[in-house]
């Protein structure tokens, strides 16, 4: 099944990188369905991103919107989908790991983790483990997880636990306190957190964050299941995406026909 939906998702990605440019078209109607074919194509392509992330950890879901824009430039309209996504914490899943964390932050707020290059980057998948080296890392990428005072490396290895303001135990021992960034705007999440991979983002802009301990609690031995759910839409977007088509090729036969007749 997974074969299949890898399959599925390929050759419609590889169909959406052959559509003809449509940029040139007559702006009466053919040119916006031309394009409400690749918006469709967004909306497939969303339903099996749900399909195939609805059991991963920290998974946030994107949402598709169909706009009818005017492009002042060329003084023509098209249709395009605007991407956003849908903050709302997933629910909070049992697993008994001690190296599982899930934050409840109101829907804005997230593990700081240190990407390649030096990236910051932000993730609700909070399955953690400890490598080689003592350094507290993500299971997906092994990036390491940041606290207040830098990277979290442990003194040694024994029994973990946290309190709800993230604060890092090794049996005793202190160790660090997660630093978890909450951001003070939807909006500017929407406009400025990037998604590098389906968990992790980055920001392309420096945006408001809120401070302080009251904003968020973590729970240890939990996961943030994935916000999204299973979705069965995709069969009502292929009858928009087949109906787009035969409306653009009547509208293309019927100009076709006038041209004749005119000439």
């Amino acid at each position: 099944m997974g074969y299949i939906s890898f399959l599925f998702w390929f050759i419609l990605s590889s169909f959406l990188f052959s559509q003809p440019y449509f940029h040139d078209f007559p702006d009466d109607g053919t040119r916006e369905l031309a394009y409400s074919v690749n918006a469709y194509h967004e909306h497939a392509l969303k339903s099996m991103d749900y399909i195939i992330h609805s059991n991963s950890p920290g998974y946030i879901r994107l949402g598709v919107a169909n706009h009818r824009l005017y492009n002042e430039p060329d003084g023509k309209h098209l249709v395009v989908g605007v991407h956003n996504h849908k903050w709302i914490e997933g629910t909070p899943v049992e697993t008994g790991n001690s190296l599982h964390f899930c934050i409840n932050g109101g829907h804005r707020s997230f593990f700081t983790v240190l990407l390649d290059n030096g990236l910051v980057g932000y993730t609700r998948d909070g399955r953690f483990r400890v490598s080689y080296d003592n350094v507290l890392v993500t299971l997906s990428g092994n990036y390491p997880v940041l606290g207040l005072n830098g990277i979290i490396k442990l003194p040694k290895r024994g029994h973990y636990t946290i309190n709800r303001k993230g604060g890092f135990f090794v049996d005793s021992d202190f160790v660090d306190t997660f630093q978890i960034t909450s951001f003070q705007y939807f909006e500017d999440m929407n406009l400025y957190l990037e998604a590098l991979s389906p968990t992790f983002f980055i920001l392309t802009k420096a945006i408001e964050t809120i401070e302080g301990f009251k904003h968020y609690s973590v729970l240890q031995g939990f996961v943030t299941q994935a916000n999204t759910f299973r979705s069965y839409d995709s069969k009502w977007y292929r009858a928009y995406h087949d109906a787009s088509i035969n409306s653009l090729f009547k509208l293309i036969e019927y100009r076709r026909k006038v041209f004749n007749t005119i000439n």
